[in-house]
């Protein structure tokens, strides 16, 4: 994760494609390690610059990646939720 945040702190030496990449790379390691937000937040960054480079195939697979991801912060976060006693409530 640190090598990850640390690169991305200097993103902008890189072409957009690879910041892309990196972004993409990134939203999975913060998912894996209980960063969901952060994930999510990460993956759309890769997806807007997907967007912007005309590549659909690329395209297609981050928005796939920000699909899977959003479903489980939200799942996550209800099931929370319910095992906290709380009403269930609809993001």
């Amino acid at each position: 994760m640190a090598h990850y945040r640390l690169v991305l702190d200097h993103r902008s030496v890189f072409p957009p494609g690879e910041q892309a990449d990196l972004l993409d790379e990134y939203a999975v390691e913060c998912y894996t390690v209980g960063l969901a937000d952060l994930a999510v937040r990460a993956q759309e960054d890769a997806v807007r610059w997907r967007r912007t480079l005309g590549d659909k195939r690329a395209l297609g697979l981050s928005l796939r990646w920000l699909s899977r991801l959003d479903a489980r912060t939200r799942r996550d976060a209800a099931a929370r939720a319910k095992a906290l006693g709380l009403p269930d409530v609809v993001p």
